[in-house]
Order: C-alpha cells, then structure tokens, then sequence
C-alpha cells in the first residue's frame, strides 16, 4: 500500500513540471544607443500549468545598468529604437530587478501572448530603448 502512493505522487509531480510549455524565446540585442545602453542574453515566455505566463530573462542576460530601467512587452515586432516603443502598445512586466541574471516576471491574469511580438529593457527616467528581443513563437 505504500508503494503505490509514493508511486502517485511521483506521478502527480511529474505532470505538474511537465504541464509548463515554452511558447516563445527570443535574444536581445542592443538598441540604437549601443553600445552605450544594451542589452544581451535570452528571454522566454512560459505558460505555466496553471495558465498563466510568466517571462523569464535567461542566466545569460545583461543590461547596461541604468535608472529606472523595467521590463515590457511590446507589439512591435522587432523595436530597434525608442519610437518602435513609445508609438506601439506595451505592457509593463515590471522594474528590472537586477542588470544581470536569472528573472522571473509573473504576468497578469488577461495576458494575452497573441498581442506581443517583443520584449524591451526600458528606462522610465528617460524613454530610453537599452535592447530588445524578438518573440519567436515555439
């Protein structure tokens, strides 16, 4: 009898991490201030077993560091400047909590990846294009 509720819970943890699906990925790249303000690395966008999405900025990523600098999803496909920002739709994902590393971003409940061709490392102070990444659907 205890075997097979170890075996169940076994399984049940199995699924859970396998429900997660990567639905897009993408490289950053410089803006038009590089090398000034940039940024490198990858970013991916999971749906979680739970539906929702979250966007993570990979081990790899790096950013000139800045003020005020956050993280936003745009409708543009690939913004290589300040404008492809600010006169297209975006979300705020949040404030960027390190220049480097490993972030994770919970996104809101009515996300819709559909509407969001790209990611940009965005300085508030200044409406300021540090790089952007491309999202290329999985």
């Amino acid at each position: 009898m205890k075997f097979i509720v170890a075996v169940a819970i076994l399984f049940v943890t199995t699924q859970s991490s396998a429900a997660e699906m990567v639905t897009a990925t993408g490289a950053f790249h410089g803006a038009n201030h590089a090398p000034g303000d940039t940024a490198t690395g990858g970013v991916t966008l999971v749906r979680l077993d739970s539906g929702l999405y979250e966007l993570r900025l990979g081990e790899d990523f790096s950013t000139t560091p800045g003020p005020d600098l956050f993280v936003y999803l745009s409708t543009s496909v690939d913004p290589k400047n300040d404008s492809a920002i600010a006169k297209n739709a975006f979300l705020n994902a949040g404030k960027l909590a390190s220049p480097t590393g490993l972030q994770k971003l919970a996104l809101p409940k009515d996300f819709d990846p559909a509407k969001f061709r790209s990611v940009a490392i965005w300085c508030k102070s200044y409406s300021v294009l540090f790089g952007a990444a491309a999202l290329l659907a999985k």
